[in-house]
C-alpha cells in the first residue's frame, strides 16, 4: 500500500521527465512509480542498428502497453541491415507516433519493401505531425492521404523519385525548415503543400534560392515568420543576392537573420561579424521590404567555447560596436522604413562565451551604450533591444 495518492506519485515522477537515470531509479523501486517512469522512459526512441531495433521488438512484445508511450522516434539507418525482419513489426506496434526523423537512410530504393511500406504507414498516423528526413535518395511518395503537419524538415543531401510536389503532395505544414547542400527539391509557386507555411527557418539559403523564392510565394497569405541560418556563407558575393518583395507577405511580422560562426578565437569572430554586417548591408539594401516588418532580428553567434577563455571576449562587445557598418545599417533600415507610424522593434544579440560570471553585466552595457551610440534612428523612433548571452561549454 503506497502512502500517498497516485495523482501526487505520479506529478513526482513528471518532474523526472528528463533525468533518465532518475526515472529508471523510480522504475525499480517501487511498482507504484513503474508506469508513469515507462511512460517517460519509453515516450522518445532513437535507434541506430538492427541490434537495438531486436532489442526493442522483444520488449515491447512482452509489454503490451508500452508502444502506446512511443511518442517520438529517430531513426539513424546508416548502420542497418536492409533485411531487419523485425523493424517493421516493431513500428507497426508504434501507433502514437507524434514525431518521427529518419537519418542517413542512403538510397530509399535498397530498403526492404516491408521496412519502406512500414515508414509510410508511421508517416500516415493521424497522430504523426512532425516529420523530419535527412540524407536520403530516392525518396518515394510519403502521403497517401491530406494531412496537416506541425513541423516538415529536410536536412543535407535529399533526392525523389519524383519531385518534392510528388513525395509530399497530400500534406500541408505550419513550419518548414531546410538545410540543405543543393537545390533538388524542383519546388514550384504553386506547391500545395507549401502554401500554408507560417514558420519558414532556411539555412545556408543560397544553397536553395529557387526553392526559398517558390516557398515565400506559394505561403504568401500564411507566412508569419522568416529566420535565415548562415544566409551569407564565405563565398558567396553582394552580386549573387537574391532579390524578393516582402511586402507581399502579408502576414509576416518577423525577421531573423543568425549567423552563427565556428571560431574560437575573438578576433576571427569579429572578423567574421564584420563580413556578415557587410552582406546584410547589402541584402536589406537590395531587399527594403525586408526591413518594414514589425520584428527585424540579428544574432551573431559562435558554436565553440574555448578552454581556457580568453579576457578578449569580455572587450569583443565594445569592439564590435566601434565598426561603422552599424551606422550604415542603421541608415540603410531607416531609409527602407521611410516616414511610416508602424512601431518596429530591431534585437541585435551576441552569443560569446563568457570568462567570469560577473562579466555579463558589464558586457550588456558595452553592447547596448555601442549599438545605441551607432543606431540613433532605430533607437529613437522604435525600440532597439541589445542583448549579450553566454555560450554554455558543450
Amino acid at each position: 500500500m503506497t502512502p500517498l495518492p497516485q495523482e501526487v506519485l505520479d506529478k513526482v515522477v513528471d518532474e523526472l521527465h528528463d533525468d533518465h537515470g532518475a526515472l529508471k531509479r523510480c522504475a525499480l523501486a517501487s511498482r507504484y512509480l513503474l508506469p508513469r517512469s515507462q511512460r517517460h522512459l519509453f515516450s522518445t526512441i532513437c535507434l541506430s542498428d538492427d541490434a537495438q531495433s531486436h532489442r526493442l521488438h522483444g520488449v515491447l512484445i512482452v509489454n503490451p502497453f508500452l508502444p502506446r508511450c512511443i511518442h517520438e522516434l529517430e531513426m539513424n539507418l546508416s548502420l542497418w541491415k536492409a533485411n531487419d525482419v523485425h523493424l517493421p513489426d516493431t513500428l507497426h506496434l508504434m501507433t502514437s507516433l507524434q514525431s518521427l526523423a529518419i537519418n542517413d537512410a542512403g538510397l530509399w530504393i535498397r530498403m526492404s519493401r516491408s521496412i519502406s511500406d512500414s515508414i509510410k504507414d508511421l508517416v500516415n498516423l493521424p497522430s504523426l505531425v512532425h516529420l523530419s528526413i535527412s540524407n536520403a535518395d530516392f525518396i518515394p511518395m510519403l502521403f497517401a492521404t491530406p494531412k496537416a503537419m506541425k513541423s516538415f524538415q529536410l536536412h543535407g543531401s535529399l533526392s525523389f523519385t519524383d519531385t518534392l510536389a510528388f513525395a509530399v503532395s497530400g500534406m500541408t505544414t505550419e513550419l518548414l525548415v531546410l538545410n540543405l547542400h543543393s537545390d533538388m527539391l524542383g519546388i514550384g509557386s504553386q506547391l500545395p503543400a507549401l502554401s500554408q507555411v507560417r514558420k519558414l527557418i532556411l539555412h545556408s539559403v543560397s544553397s536553395v534560392v529557387p526553392s526559398t523564392l517558390g516557398i515565400m510565394g506559394a505561403s504568401a497569405d500564411s507566412l508569419e515568420v522568416i529566420e535565415f541560418h548562415n544566409m551569407f556563407p564565405d563565398g558567396i558575393d553582394r552580386e549573387n543576392i537574391f532579390t524578393f518583395d516582402f511586402s507581399t507577405l502579408s502576414r509576416l511580422s518577423c525577421f531573423t537573420f543568425t549567423s552563427t560562426f565556428r571560431t574560437e578565437l575573438s578576433i576571427n569572430f569579429y572578423e567574421k561579424c564584420v563580413v556578415m554586417l557587410e552582406k546584410l548591408c547589402s541584402f536589406v539594401s537590395a531587399n527594403p521590404s525586408s526591413a518594414r516588418v514589425k520584428n527585424f532580428r540579428i544574432i551573431l553567434s559562435t558554436n565553440r567555447t574555448p578552454s581556457p577563455i580568453s579576457a578578449t571576449w569580455a572587450v569583443l562587445p565594445e569592439f564590435l560596436t566601434a565598426s561603422a557598418l552599424w551606422r550604415r545599417l542603421d541608415q540603410i533600415l531607416d531609409s527602407a522604413r521611410g516616414d511610416t507610424d508602424t512601431s518596429f522593434q530591431v534585437d541585435i544579440v551576441l552569443k560569446i562565451p563568457i570568462l567570469r560570471r560577473g562579466d555579463l553585466s558589464m558586457m550588456n552595457g558595452m553592447w547596448e551604450r555601442g549599438l545605441r551610440s551607432q543606431m540613433p534612428r532605430t533607437s529613437g523612433k522604435g525600440f532597439l533591444a541589445c542583448k549579450v548571452v553566454q555560450v554554455k561549454a558543450l
